[in-house]
């Protein structure tokens, strides 16, 4: 791993501006390609009626979910669209509500994210400190645990909870937000919709097979585990904020499934949150070659990373049991 440090006495966002900005064609096109690729594996799978056929599928709408619910990060930092309007009903319509989530509350819960980052008043530190998850066996259940729905059932809980949970750093609200409610039954509404496609095209119970399965196994699974992978460290949850910060040298497998719309530089995009995940690679090049060597720990791919992590609290859990075997 290589460790380097912001040196610039300027502000090295300046010196990256001109790649900072959205793209309506390109905003579009990732509306359509995601769109377009689910609904051409559910055809194919429903026309070669193949069960292993229809298992690829799923798998492959989970990892495009996911990829969707990365776009919408995009949509939270304005980067999908150039008009403020248009990036939001993109963002909330066409992302947030068809995966179950809320946009304009996760917009500003994304916003004290970065600017509390590694502390505890970030409202995200959940996702990547070892709570549930600082053993190997312990690691490993919660995560074989969001395969099978786990994620559903806390969300379920959230949402239906009398007793609301409240999170720190949602201080940063800089408009009238949509109250939670509103947002949900907007989320209602655009599962409504999902079905009203699904049944028009021929089948009502391919909205659960090929939508709602995916999205409460597979998308989420590879979207904690990417949050967490990202910013996880095995052996203490009280680090320098700038030492959890990575970037990583993802194979293309890994870029698909786990890290989609450029998440592998994630590092970079804590510096330069204004540059649209497209730009992301050209940003990097540009930054090394002008010498803006921003915060950040280069790293292996994540599935490296996570063999890396295991052995990380595996070595930990024989240093703490050390001196009660000893004794």
């Amino acid at each position: 791993m290589v460790g380097l440090q912001n040196t610039s006495d300027k502000p090295h966002s300046e010196s990256l501006r001109h790649l900072s900005g959205a793209s309506d064609v390109r905003g579009l096109f990732d509306v359509v390609r995601h769109y377009g690729t689910i609904a051409a594996l559910i055809w194919i799978a429903c026309t070669l009626n193949n069960p292993l056929v229809s298992i690829a599928a799923f798998i492959v709408i989970g990892a495009l979910q996911h990829g969707m619910s990365s776009l919408q990060h995009e949509a939270w930092h304005y980067l999908c669209f150039r008009s403020h309007k248009v990036n939001d009903f993109f963002g909330a319509w066409f992302y947030a509500y068809p995966l179950g989530g809320f946009f304009y509350f996760n917009q500003v819960r994304h916003r004290g994210h970065h600017a509390y980052f590694g502390s505890a008043k970030d409202p995200d530190r959940e996702t990547y400190i070892n709570v549930e998850r600082d053993t190997p066996q312990r690691f490993v259940s919660y995560f074989i645990g969001l395969l099978f729905g786990k994620f559903l059932l806390v969300k379920l809980a959230q949402v239906f909870s009398p007793k609301k949970q409240e999170l720190p750093g949602l201080d940063l609200k800089s408009r009238n937000m949509p109250n939670t409610k509103i947002e949900l039954v907007c989320v209602a509404i655009a599962q409504f919709i999902l079905m009203a496609i699904f049944t028009l095209a021929g089948n009502f119970w391919n909205y659960w097979l090929f939508w709602f399965l995916p999205l409460v196994t597979v998308a989420p699974f590879l979207e904690v585990y990417r949050q967490f992978i990202e910013h996880a460290n095995p052996y203490s949850d009280d680090i320098p904020s700038n030492d959890r910060l990575f970037d990583f040298d993802a194979n293309i497998w890994e870029r698909f499934f786990i890290a989609p719309i450029h998440f592998h530089l994630h590092a970079l995009h804590h510096s330069f949150p204004k540059i649209p995940h497209y730009r992301l690679k050209q940003a990097k090049k540009e930054a090394l070659a002008k010498g803006l060597n921003y915060t950040r720990t280069e790293r292996k791919g994540y599935i490296a990373c996570l063999v890396e992590h295991m052995r990380g609290l595996e070595k930990k859990l024989l240093e703490e049991q050390a001196p009660t075997i000893s004794g």
